[in-house]
């Protein structure tokens, strides 16, 4: 791509280019789509979780019912948009996602919607899908989607957990009631942050 793109492992990136000679100031020539992932299940449950595994149907960290149509709607609002720039030609889009599944399964649902063939791209007669190809999990996908080492984010996250013990102290009472609702000890920050994703979740 010529310049470096550093995302988190969550996204994954569309491009859709034509081959033109020459153009004007005004004719468009490229289109990058940056999305993030759909709505998932919780990574991990906590010991007194009123949901169990099974409410999720998916299982746990996974692209949800929801996050599918989530990545779906935007592939057809997307195609609207663009339509007359977009095709159904395979051949004009690049798809790169990061390699957790969710992140492939939101990729597949949205590109299924932006690329749904048209007469001479289907396969099965009002059959509205074609086979795309997703990059992810290669030296190209890992750079660009990966989560890349970052100096001054390191100094400051050493920074942060320096005073941890610090700051789990001045809120002991509120650490202490959610240890003992959610059945989980907290030992430091990471811990509450997984306690805290897990309840943004369901």
């Amino acid at each position: 791509m010529g310049k470096e793109i550093l995302l988190a492992a969550c996204l994954f990136v569309v491009m859709i280019f034509k081959k033109v000679h020459s153009c004007t100031e005004d004719e468009l020539v490229l289109v990058q789509m940056i999305s993030r992932h759909g709505e998932i299940s919780p990574i991990k449950l906590y010991p007194e979780d009123p949901n169990p595994a099974e409410v999720w149907k998916e299982g746990l960290e996974d692209l949800t019912l929801k996050g599918k149509f989530q990545a779906y709607a935007l592939g057809c609002y997307l195609r609207a948009r663009y339509d007359g720039f977009i095709t159904s030609d395979p051949n004009e889009v690049d798809v790169i996602s990061g390699s957790k599944e969710y992140c492939v399964k939101s990729a597949q649902s949205f590109i299924t919607a932006l690329y749904a063939p048209d007469s001479n791209w289907e396969i099965v007669q009002q059959f509205p899908w074609q086979p795309m190809f997703i990059q992810y999990g290669n030296a190209t996908t890992e750079k660009c989607l990966s989560n890349p080492s970052c100096p001054a984010a390191d100094e400051e996250t050493r920074r942060i957990f320096s005073d941890e013990k610090e700051m789990l102290e001045s809120y002991e009472g509120l650490i202490q009631f959610w240890q003992e609702n959610s059945g989980r000890n907290f030992e430091g920050l990471e811990d509450i942050e997984t306690l805290y994703n897990t309840l943004r979740t369901e």
